[in-house]
């Protein structure tokens, strides 16, 4: 993916003309880790919603929109793919899959574990690695759940179709969809990671990032972000031969950025601290004002992708202001330099 940090912003507005010129694409896709990909009745299976909703979300985060708020940025994104609302009509984008994969239905086995501080079984902290990346972490060993997932090695492909003047919006979007995303429920996780080939060059899309400190101005996903050293994204310097080594050490990763990097306090917490910001919820850390009901998803994504034979861990973080409804401003936390100042840490 070339992305470049100097490019000038340009009125790439969308254009509501349809041209019967279109564009026509088709990705090669091989399932890396089990993707919990379903349908309405939530069986396993391949449908074009999750993919849909993935170019959504990679669109606004390439910052192409230029949209100066919530409001301006879904006028624009409905614009473009679709909206119930009939001044906007149909999406411009067409999206079919093609291929047929059978579902796995059974227990969903982890053999490798990891110890987490605040856990505690019979006097174990062991729990299983895939399961806590799988959201299913604080759970007892002995309730491993049964899931349908799509199992690794499929393959299948996804075909996409715009008019051509939208080729400046839609082709930096694939570009990140095939360098960067998942699909299907917990992608951000690396469940769902899939690894992409096709025969159009995407190279030539320019993105261009943001400083990353001014993606606080608004709470949710609208830009990419860079600091000095370059886009706020990592990959990992050793190349695996098994997705669950992959994911293992992902998982042993992520307990530690969680738990090691800001203090510890008993919970129930009557106001949220500092390591809350990372996402909530948080293993075993009820907050008063939440309770059950509160989600924020953290800004941190993570997937696998092949490279070298092998696969690499890919990190990417996508800066915003916590979401005001949780946070207001007005509290010390809400303050986007202290959010700023705990995403530094």
């Amino acid at each position: 993916m070339y992305i470049t940090e100097n490019q000038g912003r340009e009125n790439m507005s969308v254009s509501v003309a349809r041209y019967y010129k279109r564009e026509k694409i088709t990705l090669e896709c091989k399932i890396l880790t089990p993707m919990f990909l379903g349908d309405a009745d939530q069986n396993a299976a391949l449908s074009t919603a999750p993919i849909k909703a993935a170019l959504r979300y990679w669109w606004r985060v390439s910052g192409l929109h230029q949209a100066n708020g919530a409001e301006e940025l879904f006028e624009k994104e409905s614009s473009l793919f679709g909206s119930a609302d009939e001044k906007f009509g149909k999406s411009h984008v067409s999206v079919s899959v093609e291929g047929m994969i059978s579902p796995i239905n059974e227990k969903f086995h982890s053999s490798h574990e990891i110890e987490h501080p605040e856990v505690d079984y019979k006097g174990s902290n062991k729990v299983k690695s895939l399961l806590y990346l799988a959201n299913m972490g604080i759970l007892k060993p002995s309730l491993e759940p049964r899931y349908k997932y799509l199992p690794t090695g499929k393959k299948f492909k996804i075909h996409f179709s715009f008019p051509k003047n939208l080729s400046d919006q839609l082709l930096p979007t694939l570009s990140m969809f095939l360098h960067l995303g998942s699909l299907g429920a917990r992608s951000r996780n690396a469940w769902g990671s899939i690894g992409i080939s096709s025969d159009t060059e995407f190279n030539s899309a320019k993105i261009s990032p943001k400083n990353w400190e001014d993606l606080f101005d608004l709470d949710f996903p609208h830009g990419l972000g860079k600091d000095e050293n370059g886009i706020l994204l990592w990959e990992s310097l050793k190349s695996y031969q098994k997705w669950e080594d992959a994911m293992h050490d992902l998982a042993k990763a992520y307990v530690k950025l969680r738990t090691g990097g800001f203090p510890f306090s008993p919970p129930p917490h009557k106001q949220p601290e500092p390591r809350h910001l990372l996402g909530y919820p948080i293993t075993n850390h009820m907050v008063s004002p939440w309770g059950n009901t509160g989600r924020s998803a953290s800004e941190l994504r993570f997937t696998l992708k092949q490279k070298d034979n092998g696969l690499r861990i890919i990190v990417v973080h996508i800066p915003h202001l916590f979401d005001k409804k949780m946070i207001p401003q007005s509290t010390n936390l809400g303050i986007k330099a202290k959010q700023v100042e705990i995403w530094k840490k």
